[in-house]
């Protein structure tokens, strides 16, 4: 079989090892041809990446980060209980960009308690300081 994108979604797959996501990659490739160009994606938390699973990631081929910013305001992030040191989210881009995995993905929550027009716009201003190559901006929804 042959696939043009494999995406590794959620927020969570480096809950995987190194090792493990290593694995994962390995079986998939067994299973199905690349395309040329073909895209691998994965969303990350970088507060919970390590430096070796980025690598693990750049190894494996993937060519597409995905970072989710609930926002970056104090108190939206206190609201929200989604507490994200930006540099942290600084420092996981630049790890991946200097091993050539340039293309960046930001997705911006919006909608979030606590939230202003103009800490929005503070968060926006912020994040493209990553120079990222895409952003998706998601509204928020409270599922019960």
């Amino acid at each position: 079989m042959t696939a043009s994108h494999i995406h590794f979604g959620g927020g969570s797959p480096n809950m995987l090892t190194p090792d493990e996501f290593s694995t994962v990659i390995a079986r998939l490739l067994q299973r199905f041809r690349l395309t040329k160009n073909a895209e691998i994606s994965i969303e990350i938390e970088p507060h919970t990446t390590t430096d070796a699973f980025i690598d693990s990631c750049v190894a494996a081929g993937v060519t597409r980060f995905s970072l989710g910013i609930q926002g970056l305001s104090p108190a939206v992030q206190k609201a929200a209980n989604q507490i994200q040191l930006f540099y942290t989210t600084a420092r996981f881009a630049s790890r991946a960009k200097d091993h050539d995995a340039t293309d960046i993905n930001v997705n911006l929550t919006y909608i979030l308690p606590a939230q202003t027009a103009e800490n929005i716009l503070d968060t926006i201003d912020t994040v493209l300081t990553l120079e990222p190559s895409r952003t998706a901006p998601f509204g928020f929804a409270h599922v019960t």
